[in-house]
């Protein structure tokens, strides 16, 4: 399922948006870490579609993290 998934846009500015066109994995969370490793952002995931909220992150370089059931995958983004 998670092979499945896609984020964008990137590069971002106001916010990541995550899409499961087969719906979200159960117990599904999703994390954003910034490039030294901190995290900045955490939470469920429950819809197909889900917007994370990023206007208040300093422009740089973040890592995406989904993890669920099926594993985990991670996406480079980059924040004008």
């Amino acid at each position: 399922m998670l092979e499945a998934a896609s984020v964008s846009p990137n590069p971002f500015s106001d916010f990541v948006q995550i899409e499961f066109p087969a719906g979200t994995p159960a117990d599904t969370e999703v994390v954003l870490t910034d490039v030294s490793g901190k995290i900045v952002l955490e939470r469920s995931l429950s819809d197909a579609r889900e917007h994370l909220p990023t206007a208040n992150l300093p422009g740089g370089i973040y890592f995406l993290k989904i993890k669920s059931g099926d594993g985990e995958r991670i996406w480079k983004l980059v924040k004008q």
